[in-house]
């Protein structure tokens, strides 16, 4: 098992390509990177709310996406992984820092 299995499930089909380069982690992957990257600058900021269901919130579009692709005919498009994507990244470093505070 290689160590690139353990940030995304590396399917091409699922990557973004531009210019010839495609990128290691799936398009909902990097978006999730983006986000908890967002987030931690947001914490840095002082700018995210302190409410702890913000987290949750920000979860959903991508839960409603992923189980939408699970139990349907259904593929998602490289966008809307993206946009998923990114607010469950900035749900996720919420949580992250409300079961672990500073």
């Amino acid at each position: 098992m290689s160590a690139r299995w353990m940030l995304c499930h590396g399917r091409p089909d699922r990557a973004i390509t531009i210019k010839g380069y495609t990128t290691p982690v799936c398009a909902r992957c990097l978006a999730i990177y983006a986000g908890l990257i967002a987030g931690v600058l947001l914490e840095l900021l002082w700018i995210a709310p302190s409410v702890a269901i913000w987290w949750l919130l920000l979860l959903v579009p991508m839960a409603i996406d992923g189980t939408r692709q699970q139990l349907f005919e259904y593929e998602s498009t490289t966008a809307r992984r993206l946009l998923s994507g990114f607010p469950a990244g900035i749900g996720l470093c919420m949580f992250f820092r409300a079961i672990a505070p500073l």
